[in-house]
């Protein structure tokens, strides 16, 4: 989007090396490469958002989500390179902006990580006394039905301040 003099030209294959936590990651939006690795912990929308477009073309993904200008301006923070001329892909939109699907570079997916190995080993002997035998859940309760007593209780009160209701408000209309 934006020539750069200075910057260094870096490869969409170089790229595509930077996808995960490990290795850096590194993303491409508008031809211009970025290095967010110190960014991911701070990300409003969470560092698997930026995790997902690792060692990719993420303008169409940058554009979506409508970033504000204080987004972009802080995207210079973390601007590492740009694209050699013969990989940068035009925007599509009038005045810039996203990239078509049709347009975004044809990238491997990132190479897999080797999970850590860890030194943990399952006991082999019986647990100690004392483990959980049974779980108590308490049933939930039937509601109680209310006795015909209590409904003419309730009819009671209801009629007693109707009652006094109209008491007032007669009152109130012979003034």
């Amino acid at each position: 989007m934006t020539e750069h003099k200075e910057l260094e030209v870096i490869s969409t294959a170089e790229v595509a090396k930077h996808c995960d936590k490990n290795s850096g990651v590194w993303l491409i939006i508008h031809n211009d490469i970025y290095d967010v690795t110190g960014f991911l912990e701070e990300h409003p929308g969470g560092e698997d958002s930026l995790l997902d477009v690792a060692g990719k073309e993420a303008t169409q993904d940058f554009e979506d989500v409508g970033h504000s200008d204080d987004a972009r301006e802080l995207m210079k923070k973390y601007l590492i390179g740009t694209l050699p001329p013969e990989e940068k892909k035009s925007d599509k939109r009038p005045g810039g902006g996203a990239l078509s699907p049709e347009d975004k570079f044809n990238i491997p997916p990132c190479r897999s990580v080797e999970p850590a190995k860890s030194e943990y080993k399952p006991p082999t002997t019986p647990r100690p006394e004392g483990r959980v035998t049974a779980i108590y859940v308490p049933k939930e309760r039937e509601p109680e039905e209310q006795s015909p007593r209590s409904n003419l209780k309730w009819a009671a009160i209801a009629l007693a301040g109707a009652l006094v209701f109209g008491i007032v408000w007669k009152k109130y209309l012979s003034k």
